[in-house]
């Protein structure tokens, strides 16, 4: 159902787009798995220069993409929709509308966010307070 929302009420597609923004991330999530599979951290300064490049490249895009769209863009999404939910309860005189739906649904997104970006930031901590010890892979 929530998918559908913006087939049937085009006024919020651009919004579905801006929520999809959260597989750029995802992406790059993939690819520190994928071309680092022996966890290497990225600021080691022994690598060869076509890993040591690879790595630090994905691992900056990660990181702000992470900061931009988890931390920063999925919030105002979510002010902007509660915005749109008000204007368009107003024009269709009650609260319980199509929106209603996808209010509560974003808000599970940005708390999972929260969540994440907590337990990225604990993975990061943990790391350094054991001088460079591999953990996990976390994320």
């Amino acid at each position: 159902a929530y998918i559908m929302i913006p087939y049937h009420y085009p006024f919020v597609r651009w919004l579905m787009g801006a929520c999809m923004s959260v597989e750029i991330n995802t992406w790059c999530l993939i690819a520190r798995r994928v071309f680092n599979k022996q966890g290497l951290p990225p600021w080691i300064l022994n690598l060869p220069l076509g890993v040591s490049i690879r790595i630090k490249l994905i691992s900056i895009l990660f990181y702000t993409s992470w900061i931009f769209i988890r931390i920063v863009l999925y919030p105002v999404i979510w002010a902007v929709l509660f915005g749109m939910w008000k204007e368009y309860s107003a024009e269709v005189g009650t609260g319980w509308n199509v929106l209603a739906i996808a209010l509560p649904l974003h808000s599970v997104f940005c708390a999972l966010n929260i969540k994440w970006t907590v337990d990225l930031l604990m993975s990061k901590i943990r790391y350094w307070r054991k001088g460079g010890e591999k953990i996990d892979k976390g994320l």
